[in-house]
């Protein structure tokens, strides 16, 4: 999927170039390698909620405790990456043409 982006967005900003070939091996690197780093962080993080809710637990008793984890189980999913990915050009293309704006975003 990070290739087959990579050589999409390569063949729009760049045309027929040998850069092409580039920017879908450094997107399907990101794609393979993003995920595996996010699970490393969320094998710390388990435990770490765990033991915040036992604490909880143990303090109030009688009541349930649920420790959340946001966004950062979700970031590792393939499918949120490829979703970024393609949203990023469209948030800096809006940015740019919307009335009224005086910043844009940094990704």
């Amino acid at each position: 999927m990070g290739a087959i982006l990579g050589l999409l967005f390569g063949l729009i900003a760049y045309g027929f170039q040998t850069k092409v070939l580039m920017l879908a091996v450094q997107m399907a690197a990101v794609m393979l390698l993003i995920p595996r780093i996010i699970a490393i962080f969320m094998r710390a993080l388990t435990p770490l909620s765990e033991a915040a809710r036992e604490f909880m637990q143990k303090r109030f008793s009688g009541r349930d405790f649920y420790i959340g984890l946001d966004s950062a189980i979700l970031i590792g999913h393939p499918i949120t990456i490829a979703a970024a990915i393609i949203l990023i050009p469209i948030t800096l293309f809006l940015a740019a043409i919307l009335p009224g704006n005086n910043t844009l975003p940094a990704c």
